[in-house]
């Protein structure tokens, strides 16, 4: 099994939900991630752009 780490930062960006301040994965916004049973996932956050911004996980879309 792996250690996998993330870098995630905060920048505007346009998805589907509109257009505002949002996350970005290891320079990607919104990408699909396929998270295997059994690795380790780290979600680097030490980026200054996280500064008040909550990142979390949802099943919904948009988080609704």
């Amino acid at each position: 099994m792996a250690t996998i780490t993330y870098k995630v930062t905060v920048a505007t960006g346009t998805t589907q939900y509109g257009t505002g301040d949002k996350f970005y994965i290891n320079g990607e916004l919104a990408p699909v991630l396929y998270l295997q049973e059994g690795n380790t996932y780290i979600f680097d956050q030490s980026d200054s752009s996280n500064s008040g911004d909550v990142f979390a996980f949802s099943t919904n879309p948009n988080n609704s």
